[in-house]
């Protein structure tokens, strides 16, 4: 999901989903360093 469609992701998973995946996202770039901004609200 880019800039202009994050937080479309609010309305098309609900908040279990995306917790998974910050989890997920924080484990695997636990620095922040790959995308930054781009992927989750």
């Amino acid at each position: 999901i880019g800039l202009m469609k994050r937080e479309l992701m609010r309305e098309a998973v609900d908040e279990a989903t995306l917790e998974a995946f910050r989890t997920v996202k924080a484990t695997l770039d636990p620095q922040g360093l790959l995308n930054p901004g781009k992927v989750l609200p």
